[in-house]
């Protein structure tokens, strides 16, 4: 089994993608999150593989060498864009600061994560894009903590309103670059 995945129905292949199962790795999950979570169609009915290999995921990454795993296994690709948990989340700071480490290790790509979690992110490097996660069931007092967080890029909210995502990673590509990234709105899955 590998660590990553490359690609899926919205992402190209040329973005490799880490994910963990949800709402095990999610302790911030709201409730809307919990009702729709895209992952679980995957996880439970289309692609066998999919929860067995977010498990193992999860196991690794509870071991204090898992920086290490992911920085052998990124060298050995020539994908310079990274997508952190299509499905999952960061479920601890130690966990967080794991993710950093590969990040600043490869200062040539790019990692790119959507979070609910309220952790220490002051440790960011420069090449990981940080969105935070909002939606309607989001309690005010993380709408707030997240809208003032210095060490996001920008948020993402799930709001069929006002929907400014184009829905297809393959043709718009915003979101891996910090020169582009704004806040986003997405339609709910």
């Amino acid at each position: 089994m590998a660590l990553f995945s490359y690609g899926n129905r919205k992402l190209p292949r040329s973005i490799a993608i880490f994910n963990l199962p949800r709402l095990l790795t999610c302790p911030w999950a709201t409730q809307l999150c919990k009702t729709i979570c895209y992952a679980r169609k995957a996880e439970r009915k289309l692609y066998y593989r999919c929860l067995p290999q977010r498990t193992l995921n999860y196991i690794l990454s509870l071991h204090q060498d898992f920086s290490d795993i992911v920085i052998q296994t990124l060298k050995r690709t020539k994908k310079n864009k990274v997508r952190i948990h299509e499905s999952g989340d960061f479920y601890s700071q130690k966990y967080l600061d794991k993710w950093f480490k590969v990040a600043k290790f490869f200062k040539d790509k790019t990692f790119v994560a959507y979070s609910k979690s309220m952790l220490d992110f002051s440790k960011k490097p420069d090449n990981f894009i940080l969105f935070f996660s909002m939606d309607r069931t989001t309690p005010e007092y993380r709408k707030k903590w997240y809208a003032d967080n210095l060490y996001k890029n920008a948020l993402a909210y799930i709001d069929n309103e006002k929907v400014n995502c184009p829905g297809s990673c393959k043709t718009c590509q915003r979101c891996y670059d910090k020169n582009t990234v704004i806040d986003t709105y997405f339609h709910q899955h």
